[in-house]
Order: structure tokens, then C-alpha cells, then sequence
């Protein structure tokens, strides 16, 4: 699963993956570490894709169908399979070869396949991107790109357990807050065109939260599922239109929902700023975040 959600463009649009079930030979066990830059490996352009051997990568051809590279950690290595415990999290990278819209496409260990937008990204390396692990067995995940097509995909096994690590002291329960209370802000009022949009939200306690922007392209919404404390999240990219949009971000626990409103301005380079935000619309009825 994606941990940035961005549903913007009806599944119709997206042609199916290749659903044929071909995990590698071998699972993977968890492996620590951490890679540093972009991935060493040669950019696939023949149909090439790469295999893993003890500790090396070598070329294997006829796989890749399309112009995006796509690579998953493992441990202090960049490769094509991985593995994570239930819960957990490893980092990918994304070669895009050309500016468009892309898609986190995944078929899960029940075989059925689900997507989620990525917005618009420049030609380059994208290592913004985490597989959280939220199902036991084998994940197959792509990148689509609405020019280039699928990428060459990678395969993550899901662990269902962590090792024990023997008795822990166990430490002494937290109280938690009745209320639920959300807070929200943007990085910055006015963003250029092109600019990344980002924001900070906090909860006190667990809860799930959806985002939702409103552009002159139409509404993205995000939502997930957070512990209490502050949380970064990327929205999007300033569009060619400029002028002020806004955003509502709720939160819902313990039958509890809140709303916090936010806005932000559009514009190019030496532009001058227009003078007001719109109104924050009235309140509606509380919707439940399924």
C-alpha cells in the first residue's frame, strides 16, 4: 500500500495491469540497512530487467514494457524484491522519463488490484514514495504513467510478525485525551506555479484524516489513518491557473469529527497577490471518512 493517497482521475483511465502471479522463487527475509542516493543500476532501455543473486543484481531481459524504472530498497541495496513486517514501511525510486501523471498500481496477495494518483512529475528520479506493508503474503506494484505506461514491477513480501525480542519492561500507561483536537496549517501562504504544496497537521490522539483540496482542476482528496502527534503531508502542485484555493482538513475519532479550513494563494514569479482569500464555506453535516 501507498502511504499518500490521491484520487483524481477515475480508475477507468487506468488500463489493467499485467495480473499474472510470477513472485520470486525465493522469500525474502527482512533485511536492515539503508541505501544512500539513486540506484546504481543502468536505467532499463531494452527490455531489461534485474534479477537478484546472492549479493549481486545481473541483467535479465524481456521484462520491462515500459520507459519508467522502478526500484525498491533492500536493506543497504537498491533492487526488485524486498520484504517488510506487517506495519512496516521501505522506501522505492522512481525514474520517470518524461513529464506526466502517474500511478501507484498494486495487486495484492488476494489478487485484486488497486491504484492511487501520484499528480504530475518532471522527468527524473522520485524517492519521495514508501510501500507501507498492510497485508500478509506477496504485493506486486507498478508505476503507470499516463504517457509512458507500466513500469517493470517489484515484489514486496509482507511478514506477518517481527521477531520476539524476549520480555520487555512494560511501560506504564499514558492517559489518553477524551477530546479529540485537530490543528492544520500550510508551509506557506503563496506558492509559484510548479512549486510543490505542502502542509503540517497534529491530532492528539489516533484518528482518521481526509484532506481535501479544491483547485480549478477539481477536488483531490487524502485520507489516512495517524497516531496522535504533528504530520507532513505533500498535497500537490501548483497548477498553471493561479488564484486562491482552499483546503479542508477533517478528522474523525471516537465519534468525534472536527474540521479546520486553509488557504492558499497561486501565482507566477513577481505576480501581485491577490488581496483576499474566498470565504470559508458554512459548515456541512459530518461525513463519515469511509
Amino acid at each position: 500500500m501507498l502511504l499518500i493517497v490521491s484520487l483524481a482521475v477515475p480508475v477507468a483511465a487506468i488500463p489493467p495491469p499485467d495480473t499474472s502471479w510470477n513472485p520470486p522463487s525465493e522469500t525474502p527475509s527482512v533485511k536492515s540497512g539503508e541505501p544512500s542516493g539513486t540506484p546504481s543500476i543502468t536505467i532499463p532501455t531494452q527490455n531489461v530487467y534485474y534479477e537478484y543473486g546472492g549479493e549481486n543484481w545481473k541483467e535479465v531481459y524481456g521484462a520491462v514494457s515500459g520507459n519508467i524504472a522502478f526500484w525498491v530498497q533492500y536493506g543497504p541495496a537498491w533492487g526488485l524484491k524486498s520484504a517488510v513486517y506487517l506495519g512496516n514501511t521501505v522506501r522505492t525510486a522512481i525514474y520517470n522519463d518524461q513529464y506526466q501523471y502517474l500511478y501507484w498500481v498494486e495487486i495484492y496477495p488476494d489478487g485484486k488490484w488497486r491504484y492511487w494518483g501520484l499528480g504530475y512529475h518532471n522527468s527524473g528520479w522520485i524517492m519521495r514514495y514508501r510501500f507501507l506493508g498492510d497485508a500478509p503474503g506477496w504485493h506486486k506494484i507498478f508505476i503507470y504513467g499516463s504517457k509512458s505506461g507500466y513500469s517493470n514491477p517489484i515484489w514486496v513480501y509482507v511478514w506477518s510478525n517481527s521477531p520476539s525480542p524476549g520480555p520487555q519492561p512494560q511501560p506504564t500507561p499514558t492517559p489518553q485525551p477524551s477530546s479529540l483536537s485537530l490543528n492544520a496549517w500550510m508551509t506557506k501562504t503563496t506558492y509559484y506555479v510548479g512549486e510543490s504544496i505542502d502542509m503540517y497537521y497534529s491530532v492528539n490522539m489516533p484518528a482518521t484524516v481526509k484532506i481535501t483540496t479544491y483547485t480549478p482542476y477539481g477536488s483531490q482528496i487524502i485520507s489516512k489513518y495517524v497516531g496522535s502527534g504533528t504530520h507532513y503531508q505533500h498535497i500537490g502542485t501548483a497548477g498553471s491557473i493561479t488564484g486562491w484555493r482552499q483546503v479542508k482538513v477533517e478528522a474523525w475519532s471516537n465519534g468525534q469529527h472536527r474540521v479546520v479550513w486553509l488557504n492558499y494563494n497561486v501565482q507566477y514569479p513577481y505576480q501581485y497577490e491577490e488581496p483576499n482569500p474566498p470565504p470559508i464555506p458554512e459548515e456541512q453535516p459530518p461525513i463519515p471518512p469511509w
